[in-house]
């Protein structure tokens, strides 16, 4: 256990976006304890949102999580949206199925800099769960890494994702605070979370589908759309073809 001072700090709550993936939820949540169990001076829970298609009866190993189903169909964004009006702290960090909190997250560093603002660290890249790639920064191309982002909840009280989006969602949300001059975050030197390789927002198969999306979100909000963004769509879609 990490001993700090934490009377005043932020109240944070982990959510897990799930689908159908059992095995790698544990493993998240395993994750998510530790964290909780180190900085047990703090108020921090986990949230697990599911929308998988039959209903988890065990409960082994993600018994201390508040779970919640969501039983539309309206994909992940949907289940963003259903975090977002759940969620009861001042934080929101979010921790999809398959991905893991850092081991080495230096938290007690961390909570000091959430003060009502988007507080930004980074996220590591895993290919097969072991190898490092690289850490993404906290303002790329494709925006904000969700794992890496400590989101207040002050935000959510306005502001939903579009569920009408497949893969870019993020990308408009993002977009969209922007453009109601909400896209302020402080960016730290710590590393939050392990992002692992082969979700939807990293195949290759999808990598077009969503280069469509965001060419029209970028339309939708006045944005360039040149040769430059299908450069980098391309560069994508080789670099994640050949990590697969």
């Amino acid at each position: 256990m990490i001993e700090q001072e934490s009377a005043i700090a932020a109240s944070l709550t982990v959510v897990t976006i799930t689908k159908d993936n059992f095995d790698e939820l544990v493993d998240t949540t395993k994750s998510v304890y530790r964290f909780i169990d180190k900085f047990s001076s703090f108020q921090i829970e986990h949230m697990i949102v599911d929308g998988s298609e039959k209903e988890v009866e065990n409960f082994n190993g993600i018994e201390r999580s508040n779970y919640v189903r969501q039983n539309d169909r309206s994909g992940i964004y949907g289940a963003l949206n259903i975090a977002h009006q759940v969620c009861n702290t001042d934080y929101i960090l979010f921790i999809h199925s398959g991905d893991r909190i850092f081991k080495g997250i230096e938290y007690n560093k961390i909570a000091p800099n959430l003060s009502g603002i988007m507080v930004c660290g980074k996220v590591r890249n895993i290919l097969d769960k072991t190898i490092e790639k690289n850490i993404r920064s906290p303002a790329d191309h494709f925006g904000l890494p969700h794992g890496g982002v400590f989101f207040p909840k002050s935000i959510y009280k306005k502001y939903f994702y579009d569920t009408k989006y497949l893969a870019a969602g993020d990308f408009e949300y993002w977009n969209r605070l922007e453009r109601h001059g909400v896209y302020k975050f402080k960016a730290i030197p710590y590393i939050v979370s392990d992002f692992s390789i082969g979700g939807l927002s990293t195949a290759a198969e999808s990598t077009f589908y969503t280069r469509s999306e965001r060419k029209k979100i970028l339309k939708k909000y006045d944005k360039p759309v040149g040769l430059l963004f299908d450069l980098k769509t391309v560069i994508r879609y080789l670099i994640l073809k050949l990590s697969s």
